[in-house]
């Protein structure tokens, strides 16, 4: 029954996120979207670009932002030097910022980062493992999961993540 009510909540909010994402063709504006019912953040466990494991569940008591991309996706790439400058800002605030690539091989994804550099975390999702249970619906999806493991805020398309309305949205579920 939980998971039942979990998924629709998830649906419905996925859907209403990318509905607002395609009113107005552009997405970068647009403020980050709170979820009325804050469902558990799905379990998430990947290998890091860098070879280390990676478990979502050793980070709860933390915020933590999940940025979903691939290495095609021109909003995602339009998006990673926000992404990079957010970084930079909430990693000395114990804020977690993680990419999660969807689909592309390790190959692709050194290609990418060759020419894009990150610092922040990126998770190697070959087989898009967690696109069913993360809801993900368009890249780039960003979802915002608080230090009680549940999923507080969302963003289907790019955004700036680095502006001081989503930093202090994000600041405020420390």
């Amino acid at each position: 029954m939980v998971k039942n009510v979990r998924s629709i909540a998830f649906f419905i909010v996925g859907l209403t996120l990318f509905a607002t994402a395609i009113q107005d063709g552009h997405t970068n504006g647009l403020p980050l979207i709170e979820f009325p019912v804050k469902p558990p953040a799905p379990a998430m466990q990947l290998q890091e670009y860098e070879g280390e494991a990676f478990d979502l569940e050793k980070y709860r008591g933390r915020v933590v932002v999940v940025n979903f991309w691939a290495t095609w996706c021109a909003p995602c790439l339009k998006e990673m030097p926000a992404l990079e400058a957010a970084w930079k800002t909430l990693q000395k605030e114990d804020v977690l910022l993680v990419g999660v690539n969807l689909g592309d091989t390790p190959r692709k994804i050194k290609r990418f980062l060759k020419h894009r550099p990150v610092s922040f975390p990126i998770l190697m999702d070959i087989d898009s493992d967690t696109f069913e249970p993360w809801q993900i619906q368009r890249l780039p999806t960003t979802y915002i999961v608080g230090p009680d493991g549940r999923i507080h805020l969302g963003a289907i398309g790019d955004r700036d993540w680095n502006s001081p309305q989503i930093l202090n949205a994000i600041r405020s579920l420390k």
